[in-house]
């Protein structure tokens, strides 16, 4: 199997000494060379950083995010993962350029990323399943699996998550 190649640009930056040595340090760290930790950051910035701010997304804890929801109902839950849904397709439209499902499956990508969630994609022709790990517990999962429901169900995919307290498991054929 040969990987397609990208075009790369030389670039030359300025950068505090003391921060070129934090990302000489980091890179050190992670095993990955100086390079690909200065892609992997920019990228990071083009593909969410540089709008998650102007959407609203606000960095909490996991625990706080957790905490919250475990003191609402099944139902509260619910009801706040609906109203999300409309700001989540705007949010997709905004960061992808398009809402469609391969912009869908981008978005939830770059959210496990920087959210810290594992995430397990695994293929099976036009079936795609998708294991999110987020360890937020079961109220989280009831909101992640509306969500997850109720934006599939935009692109008119009919997905049945299956939840733990831990995980959100979910199938989608991609055809």
């Amino acid at each position: 199997m040969q990987v397609a190649k990208t075009k790369s640009e030389v670039m030359c930056i300025r950068v505090d000494h003391a921060l070129a040595e934090e990302l000489r340090n980091e890179a050190q760290y992670v095993n990955v060379s100086l390079n690909a930790l200065v892609n992997h950051i920019f990228r990071r910035y083009v593909e969410w950083d540089r709008d998650a701010g102007r959407l609203g997304f606000i960095p909490v804890t996991k625990e706080l995010f957790a905490s919250l929801m475990e003191k609402l109902s099944d139902s509260q839950v619910e009801q706040i993962a609906a109203a999300s849904v409309k700001n989540i397709a705007d949010i997709v439209i905004y960061m992808q350029k398009k809402f469609d499902l391969q912009a869908v499956l981008h978005w939830l990508d770059e959210l496990c990323k920087v959210s810290g969630f594992a995430k397990k994609h695994l293929m099976n022709n036009t079936l795609h399943t998708f294991i999110v790990q987020h360890d937020l517990g079961l109220k989280c999962s009831i909101y992640f699996k509306t969500i997850f429901k109720m934006i599939f169900g935009k692109l008119q995919k009919t997905i049945e998550p299956d939840i733990t307290s831990q995980s959100v498991t979910f199938t989608v054929d991609v055809d």
